[in-house]
């Protein structure tokens, strides 16, 4: 549907909606964080028509793809959603890949199958940078400490976002998981582990359950 219904997780009761057009997007992902300041959605917009990148004459600029992702401010019901910039032409196949930070502050979001992840404030909508996978992604979390890891088949990448020393905003680590292609990443509240799901088993079970989940230390890479 069009609209977002915000809950007590206790008592269940209505707290808020977050209208959007009617019959026009449709919501195929929701990403909240601990704070409850912030909520990130990923949309399709049902009016694009279907397959216009591919028929584009050729010299004409590629068109805009159909999914965007839109971020709320939940601390201000007069704030209007703003629908972040991924510069996706063209792309279609597959919804966008999203993750906000634990702490609210830092949302990433990419196109599946892109190289590009971009870097966006949460509390404003504000692009901040962008990192360079050096493969495509098809994967993607936000953990503590600044982490962001980006998978892309069988290998994870790992960096530093905003850390304080050398690696500030550089590469990490790159990890081989055993579970390629990799379809899910998630860490946990502290950013302490990270969680991997391959995609076939992701796939065959539509996201509800996962034969096998792998675990690493997010600190020590193992």
């Amino acid at each position: 549907t069009g609209t977002i219904l915000i809950l007590d997780a206790v008592t269940g009761a209505l707290i808020r909606e977050l209208p959007r057009d009617a019959g026009r997007v449709l919501i195929t992902t929701l990403l909240g964080e601990p704070t409850g300041k912030r909520l990130a959605a990923v949309e399709l917009n049902l009016e694009a028509p279907i397959g216009a990148a591919d028929r584009q004459p050729s010299g004409e600029s590629p068109a805009r793809s159909p999914w965007r992702v839109v971020l709320w401010d939940l601390e201000h019901s007069e704030a209007a959603p703003k629908v972040l910039d991924l510069q996706t032409e063209g792309r279609r196949a597959a919804p966008p890949l999203a993750a906000l930070s634990a702490d609210g502050k830092t949302l990433a979001a990419t196109t599946f199958g892109s190289t590009t992840i971009h870097l966006f404030a949460a509390e404003d909508g504000r692009a901040i940078r962008t990192i360079e996978s050096p493969s495509e992604v098809r994967a993607l979390a936000l953990g503590g400490d600044d982490l962001l890891a980006a998978a892309s088949e069988g290998t994870i990448q790992l960096w530093n976002l905003f850390g304080a020393g050398g690696d500030a905003g550089g590469y990490v680590a790159g990890l081989s998981s055993s579970l390629s292609p990799v379809g899910r990443l998630q860490f946990n509240p502290r950013g302490t582990l990270l969680a991997v799901v391959s995609a076939s088993d992701f796939m065959r079970n539509e996201g509800a359950t996962a034969s096998r989940v792998e675990l690493w230390d997010a600190v020590t890479h193992r």
